[in-house]
């Protein structure tokens, strides 16, 4: 359902990453009532405006308490790598822990009453893997790279087959620089496709005020 009561009180998990941040600005620059669940203090976060509650997003109780009284939820976690530049680099997050997180968000949803999620995934994960290019496939089949891909693969059908108003967002490859056009649905991903975080956060606060529930329950964005 829309967010149309105010003030639109908005729980963001993943908060304090490159995404994250940028939904956050985004989100209270719309007017969101904020809330930031993060594993260690942010005071930045809290600089942009947000409510900032520290706790582990694997704690179940910890995420319910977060979870009420909010209108929804903004997935922007991910599985962390020792380098955030290099793909292929050692993973620092437990390999399933999008999975996990999958399980223990919709159940808190489910408890909360918490009606509409939106959750960033990735190009070729689950039916978008047919529209990456030949050479992006045979990567994603690669080391530490595979088992990121394997978990999302297991999270997104969680939170699709459940009963909340849900949509992935699964965007081409993210850049740090200045949005140089708006994120549009695609058919086909390029292989050298980029695109900007900050449009990707655009897109993603967008979707979040949309009115009625989402057509589709994935969206393929570049």
């Amino acid at each position: 359902m829309p967010m149309t009561d105010s003030p639109r009180r908005l729980l963001i998990l993943g908060a304090s990453g490159r995404c994250g941040r940028r939904v956050t600005r985004e989100a209270i620059r719309r007017g969101f009532v904020v809330t930031a669940l993060t594993k260690s203090r942010h005071d930045h976060l809290a600089e942009l405006g947000a409510r900032v509650l520290n706790g582990n997003v694997l704690d179940y109780a910890t995420l319910v308490e977060a979870m009420r009284g909010q209108n929804a939820v903004a997935c922007c976690l991910g599985i962390k790598r020792k380098s955030a530049v290099n793909p292929l680099s050692d993973l620092l997050s437990p390999p399933d822990f999008m999975t996990r997180c999958a399980g223990l968000i919709i159940r808190a949803m489910n408890e909360t009453g918490v009606e509409r999620l939106v959750a960033i995934s990735a190009a070729g994960v689950g039916d978008s893997y047919v529209i990456v290019t030949h050479p992006v496939r045979q990567l994603l089949k690669v080391g530490h790279l595979k088992t990121a891909y394997a978990d999302l693969g297991n999270m997104e059908p969680q939170l699709i087959s459940s009963s909340r108003d849900t949509l992935i967002v699964r965007p081409v490859t993210l850049t740090d620089l200045p949005v140089r056009s708006n994120a549009r649905i695609i058919e086909r991903y390029g292989l050298l496709s980029m695109i900007s975080r900050d449009a990707v956060a655009r897109w993603i606060v967008d979707a979040l005020e949309r009115p009625g529930r989402y057509e589709n329950a994935a969206e393929n964005i570049g």
